[in-house]
């Protein structure tokens, strides 16, 4: 922060929340704008500007800012300050495959496991809304990977047989992540999730459940 007067800095804070909380908008874009000049850091400065953005109900504004921030903090590799900006752009439009991607590899930079589980887990979602069934498989292998979860299992269970039932795939685009749940079942030692899965799909498919037999002998070599 450049330097500036502590008590000037003060109040010029104090007039944009007396300004957001008026409904005053232009004032508060002034203030803003003087409050931004003071700060040595432009990405809080196009951060600042969407939170004002918001407080209006001016979305598409905000976005444009939020934006930009997320862009630069991506520059000045301050990376946690990125993902921070790009889940309020998700909040502000949930259905962007965009930032949900953006967000996934974010914190697969920064290694926050739980992080990733997550935002992958909405961009499985948004997959099956658009109906994109390979993106959604794919993602589905790399969440089988990173957390083999009872949750992430019964999902994976879900996919495999609402594919099955409605034909998204052939045989040989499920193989690979057949393979990686029958695998990550074994590995977790729950054999009763095993049997329970392969008796449902005996019923639905020959061939897979032949294919899952085998990945079960591999396993057991």
């Amino acid at each position: 922060m450049k330097q500036i007067d502590s008590d000037k800095y003060n109040v010029a804070w104090f007039k944009l929340a007396e300004c957001v909380s008026r409904h005053e908008k232009e004032r508060a874009l002034g203030v803003l704008h003087l409050l931004v000049h003071s700060l040595d850091d432009v990405a809080l400065g196009y951060k600042l500007e969407g939170d004002v953005y918001v407080s209006f109900n001016e979305i598409e504004n905000a976005i444009t800012r939020y934006t930009l921030a997320a862009k630069e903090y991506q520059r000045e590799k301050r990376f946690f300050e990125a993902a921070g900006i790009y889940g309020n752009l998700i909040a502000l439009k949930p259905k962007s495959k965009e930032y949900a991607l953006a967000l996934v590899r974010l914190y697969k930079v920064l290694n926050v496991h739980a992080k990733q589980v997550e935002s992958l887990t909405t961009l499985f979602d948004l997959w099956i809304d658009e109906q994109l069934y390979l993106r959604a498989r794919d993602t589905l292998k790399e969440l089988i990977f990173l957390d083999p979860s009872y949750k992430i299992f019964s999902l994976t269970q879900a996919f495999i047989f609402d594919a099955l039932d409605k034909k998204y795939f052939e045989f040989r685009e499920l193989k690979d992540l057949l393979k990686r749940y029958i695998d990550s079942l074994v590995m977790s030692d729950n054999s009763t999730e095993v049997t329970q899965f392969l008796s449902v799909l005996e019923a639905k498919s020959s061939a897979l459940y032949g294919f899952a037999c085998n990945c079960l002998d591999e396993n057991k070599k």
